[in-house]
């Protein structure tokens, strides 16, 4: 199926919690091939993420959960 001739994420902005990883990274590039501005939020960064503009990278650990909601609030 042709996601892309589906629906359109222009002017949108999607979070990817744990972006970073294998099936994240997908995600996160899919989002994008979409137009969707992507916000990765994870522990480390990937940098197959620098070549993109539409990908930016916000250190989060969802661990720390006290924190999570008030940092998500900021976003």
């Amino acid at each position: 199926m042709n996601y892309l001739t589906k629906f359109k994420l222009i002017d949108k902005i999607a979070y990817v919690l744990g972006g970073s990883g294998f099936i994240g990274t997908e995600i996160a590039f899919a989002l994008n091939e979409l137009g969707a501005k992507v916000i990765i939020l994870d522990t480390n960064f990937n940098k197959k993420f620098r070549k993109y503009k539409n990908i930016e990278f916000e250190k989060f650990d969802i661990v720390k959960q006290s924190k999570s909601e008030s940092h998500l609030n900021k976003l």
